[in-house]
């Protein structure tokens, strides 16, 4: 998290009546690019932008999605890195960064207007109805080998940060609907699943929900 006093006058919360997950329908926003591959490189924020700019409502087509690619996501992590407040730049030192960052760096190239952010689990998956939003949370050991289904748990060692896209939510079977940055032989063909369990013991570690607000047309 790079939060700052002010961070909690941009919060995003939950409609008023909205008081519990099972009232949010389920809801997946289309993506038009396949999942990028950050390799060993530490770019999984600009990575998780890319993603939610390829993905509707930020983009309508494959040919709208053109241009969203994995020397975007470099470009976006290398600024993020000189706009954060940790030492140390890319290139040369693959410190990673921060989702507010990274929004810092996609607003500077105009790819969008500002940014907010969530502080709830139940404003999350709000959140979720109107776009997708890019997370950073802790990453288990466990995360790195979904199941068959491709539905993760935060079970073993943490491994570091990870900050990836969310692209939607599904009621039926509680499960949170993501895309990660390590090409299609992750998960389920590059998507994966958190359970709201999981979500709920994550968020209670202060994950990070940032709400990339679009261009307009």
């Amino acid at each position: 998290m790079e939060h700052d006093p002010l961070s909690r006058g941009f919060a995003m919360n939950a409609p008023v009546g909205i008081s519990d997950p099972s009232q949010l329908p389920s809801i997946e926003w289309e993506r038009f690019i396949p999942p990028l591959n950050q390799g060993n490189r530490g770019s999984c924020v600009g990575n998780a932008m890319v993603g939610l700019l390829a993905s509707a409502p930020f983009c309508r087509s494959q040919v709208e999605a053109v241009g969203y690619n994995q020397d975007l996501a470099v470009n976006l992590y290398s600024l993020a890195t000189k706009l954060d407040r940790f030492p140390g730049s890319y290139p040369p030192d693959d410190t990673g960064s921060t989702g507010n960052a990274v929004a810092k760096a996609a607003r500077r190239l105009g790819l969008i207007t500002s940014w907010n952010w969530t502080f709830s689990v139940l404003a999350f998956l709000s959140t979720l109805q109107r776009q997708p939003v890019i997370v950073g949370i802790p990453w288990y050991e466990s995360m790195y080998a979904p199941d068959a289904m491709g539905v993760v748990k935060a079970e073993g060692d943490i491994a570091g940060g990870h900050e990836f896209v969310v692209n939607g939510w599904d009621r039926e079977n509680e499960l949170i609907i993501c895309w990660n940055s390590w090409d299609v032989t992750y998960g389920a063909g590059g998507k994966f699943f958190i359970p709201l369990e999981t979500w709920r013991e994550l968020h209670d570690q202060a994950a990070d929900v940032t709400i990339p607000i679009r261009v307009s047309a």
